[in-house]
């Protein structure tokens, strides 16, 4: 939970806690969930469980590593942002190691919640009974965290449908070309759908048995599977996209200070709230990336077309509103899915 700006970090007790709920429900039946070798040891020596302590200092200590290494590379990248001048692009300032943070950023986010998904879910409606909580903070601890990176998309569906907005208009093409949006939408979904084998395989290892995953539930037909995870997909990316885009996600982002904290709790409580209403009839993926990987891995392909076709259908629709929307609403789009290469354009 960092940003760039000081005044934005006022709510890193927000990313905190969200992502304390979400571990806390997946791992607490697992390691008991601490992630903090200070509780750990307090708790262990009272009760008289010594043996254990260790497992609460190499486990964090380890995590927090990681995650130093990640807020190193990220900061920097986001501080060169804030340097840029409006007419410049990544490519002009930047290493070209630099341009694949947002990739390494979706990776990350994607690697969370699929674990998450992994480890509270075990099919249609089963699994942990606050499975949706927990799906839901980890997607807003993430969210917070990458979004001035990558701008969080962590879901095939979701950078799909930027990738249809940017096709849909003309200038953004004429700029930078068509070529462009193909092979950044490409390279997004490659490390979303790394992210999420590498998360079930994680999983499987901590449980020590296949992991959990979205699974449609026999008693509702295809199309009512097919229905569920457009609409609610649908809901996804809409808000990503609007949320995002009219809470000023533009090149210089300073001109607006809260708006990642409503961006990342729109986006984790949309899923949430699919999770909950759906869970009991498609499985709620409502991301191509968590219904390929997680059921894969655990040996499962029956529903994996149903979490493409129906994520997708719902991503060309929040493209086709959140176009119509903006046409509307203002003159000059700076569309997510191209914010990290500093592009601005007017249609």
């Amino acid at each position: 939970a960092r940003h760039a700006l000081p005044e934005e970090g006022t709510f890193f007790g927000l990313g905190v806690g969200m992502a304390t709920i979400g571990g806390g429900i997946s791992a607490g039946p697992i390691s008991g969930a601490v992630f903090n070798p200070a509780v750990g040891t307090g708790l262990l020596l009272v009760h008289d469980h010594v043996e254990k302590i260790w497992i609460y200092w190499v486990g964090p200590v380890l995590g927090a590593v990681i995650a130093s290494g990640i807020w190193r590379v990220t900061t920097e990248w986001d501080m060169a942002m804030l340097d840029m001048p409006f007419n410049q692009t990544r490519f002009e300032i930047e290493p070209m190691w630099r341009i694949a943070v947002p990739h390494v950023m979706e990776f990350f986010g994607t690697f969370m919640v699929c674990f998450v998904i992994a480890t509270t879910r075990w099919g249609a409606g089963a699994g942990v009974p606050l499975a949706p909580l927990a799906i839901g903070s980890m997607k807003v601890a993430a969210v917070y965290s990458a979004s001035q990176s990558s701008m969080a998309h962590f879901n095939p569906a979701v950078t799909a449908a930027a990738l249809f907005c940017g096709l849909f208009t003309r200038e953004a093409r004429d700029m930078i070309g068509w070529w462009f949006g193909i092979i950044t939408a490409v390279l997004y979904v490659v490390a979303q759908l790394i992210a999420s084998f590498a998360a079930a395989g994680v999983a499987a290892f901590v449980l020590g048995a296949p992991n959990g995953y979205p699974l449609a539930n026999g008693n509702y037909s295809f199309h009512s599977h097919l229905i569920a995870e457009a609409v609610f997909s649908f809901l996804t990316a809409y808000v990503v996209l609007i949320t995002s885009d009219t809470q000023g996600a533009r090149l210089h982002f300073h001109e607006s200070k809260n708006r990642w904290y409503q961006y990342s709790l729109a986006s984790g409580f949309a899923l949430m709230a699919g999770t909950v209403a759906v869970g009991d009839v498609s499985g709620a993926a409502l991301n191509p990336a968590a219904g390929t990987g997680l059921p894969l891995v655990a040996g499962v392909a029956r529903d994996v077309p149903i979490y493409w076709m129906g994520p997708m259908l719902g991503a060309l629709l929040a493209a086709a509103a959140f176009s119509i929307a903006q046409v509307k609403s203002r003159k000059s789009v700076d569309l997510p899915f191209y914010r990290h290469v500093g592009i601005n354009y007017d249609i």
